[in-house]
């Protein structure tokens, strides 16, 4: 996307966020945030920051970097469909994404920062240190303008702020306008090391009805009826369940992965680009998933799923807790007793009634935070 022109002091939104992520998470939030921003009459860019540190995770690899066989065959067997996954999220990024000019640094941020009445920052988790480099930038230290620092939905992604962290995050998280975040995980954590009122919102692919997101979802359809896997490091008891529901039901199984796994009874897809994960979503009769966006989703477009917590070693489980506990989803936690007697059946008259309300909530907590000053 070309470089957009500003004029001084334009009433523009500016949002910083992990937009650059091979991430099906993290760029569908930024594009619905956006959206919703846009649909509530701001004009909104995306600063176009590059991260080094998440950009080096996620560069194409080529095959002329390969030092030996063992390379290679990585090459071949991971690399290869993680580049075109790459290019197509480069694409949505291009055809989708309202970018501000490239910034590489706090200082590129701070030249452009008089084009922008409102900064925000989220959302994802980019107020965790190990994701981002410990890079400042997400707590909005370019701009001295107080009134201009903002978060929506920002995530911690832990229960707990590392202690060396403490009084960085202290000092700037006290000069921001308003504080939005997705969990109640990080309520606690701003209203411990800060005098802020944190409040919690949806996340932001939350704030699009399953209206909105169809007008950008293709609308092809598989011919044969599919249980959607999508995790992370999935155990035993997702794989178990999966083929559980396939014998019973005739199903087949899609399972979304970065890796290399092999099961003659699995269909794997490993370069699927940001609509296509929506078209899987959305199309599946049955998701099973360890991630918060994949539950996200399947809430969204009221699909039947199970949950599985992670592993505590990866710290990440608050936002799913979260977002168990908002929705009462807590029969859909897989484990050893669901494999055995699955398909417990979400009354979506209910959560569609909760979703309702809160997506309200936090459209108008939104719409509030974005009014020029």
């Amino acid at each position: 996307m070309e470089n957009l022109n500003y004029k001084q002091e334009n009433d523009c939104v500016g949002i910083i966020t992990y937009h650059r992520a091979i991430n099906y998470g993290a760029i569908l939030q930024v594009y619905a945030l956006q959206q919703k921003i846009k649909v509530l009459g701001k004009e909104c860019h995306v600063i176009d920051y590059i991260n080094d540190h998440i950009e080096n995770q996620y560069r194409p690899k080529s095959i002329k970097e390969v030092r030996s066989f063992k390379q290679l065959g990585a090459y071949f067997l991971i690399y290869r469909n993680r580049n075109a996954r790459y290019y197509k999220f480069l694409d949505f990024l291009n055809n989708f994404i309202e970018l501000s000019v490239e910034c590489r640094n706090s200082s590129d941020i701070a030249a452009i920062e008089a084009r922008y009445t409102n900064f925000i920052t989220g959302s994802d988790q980019v107020w965790n240190p190990k994701l981002n480099g410990e890079d400042m930038t997400y707590l909005l230290d370019f701009t001295k303008n107080n009134s201009k620092k903002n978060a929506y939905a920002a995530s911690f992604g832990t229960e707990s702020l590392p202690e060396k962290y403490v009084d960085k995050f202290s000092e700037l998280l006290s000069g921001f306008n308003k504080i939005l975040v997705r969990e109640k995980q990080a309520v606690n954590i701003v209203n411990g090391i800060t005098n802020k009122e944190a409040k919690v919102v949806l996340d932001p692919t939350l704030l699009l009805s399953q209206e909105e997101w169809n007008q950008i979802i293709p609308q092809n359809k598989r011919s044969r009826k599919y249980i959607f896997v999508y995790a992370f490091s999935g155990t035993k008891n997702i794989e178990k369940l999966a083929m559980k529901i396939s014998e019973k039901y005739g199903y087949e199984i899609l399972w979304l992965t970065y890796g290399y796994e092999q099961s003659s009874k699995i269909k794997y897809i490993k370069n699927a680009g940001p609509l296509e994960f929506l078209t899987l979503i959305k199309n599946a009769e049955f998701v099973i998933t360890n991630s918060f966006h994949g539950t996200a989703f399947s809430i969204n477009f009221n699909k039947q799923f199970y949950i599985e917590y992670l592993s505590d070693k990866y710290e990440v489980n608050s936002r799913l807790e979260n977002i168990v506990d908002l929705f009462e989803l807590d029969q859909n936690i897989l484990n050893d007793k669901s494999v055995e007697n699955p398909l417990n059946q979400i009354d979506y008259k209910r959560i569609n009634k909760k979703l309702d309300l809160n997506r309200k909530e936090s459209i108008a907590l939104l719409y509030e935070l974005i009014q020029k000053r």
